[in-house]
């Protein structure tokens, strides 16, 4: 025999455990879910001279319900990011185009973009990378009058 006395101060425990568990997962259910192809991009060697280099991210509503990119920010004035406010519907595509501007940055870079969403994960993190090559110096580097 099981003695009742015991279990039923527990028995209520688990009951509310499973109820908040299962509110607190409400949101996940029914909404956008962005996936991107990929998060991390290297330019490898860029060239100053050249000027702007870009890349485009491409991602996928993968959930049931509309997907809105709400904001997409990056971590330095030297990037970027370009995004549609439309709504991407359920098993569509969207993308985020990032450039780099490399004049005044010679060397190693690393920058984020924060991307912010209305469906899950809430917010994903992009990252470009590459080393910009300095420009040749003239006359005007020197004698800039």
């Amino acid at each position: 025999m099981v003695n009742l006395k015991n279990h039923c101060g527990f028995f209520p425990f688990r009951i509310a455990a499973l109820v908040v568990m299962l509110v607190a997962n409400l949101p996940v259910f029914g909404q956008g879910r962005i996936k991107f192809e990929k998060t991390r991009h290297d330019f490898g060697e860029v060239k100053e001279e050249n000027g702007l280099v870009g890349i485009v991210f491409e991602f996928t509503n993968e959930g049931s319900k509309p997907l809105k990119v709400l904001s997409a920010k990056a971590s330095c004035g030297c990037t970027t990011p370009v995004f549609s406010r439309d709504s991407i519907l359920a098993g569509e595509k969207g993308k985020i185009k990032v450039e780099y501007n490399p004049m005044g940055r010679p060397g190693i870079f690393n920058k984020d973009i924060l991307v912010e969403t209305n469906g899950s994960p809430e917010f994903v993190t992009l990252t470009i990378q590459g080393k910009v090559t300095p420009r040749p110096k003239g006359p005007i580097d020197f004698y800039p009058f």
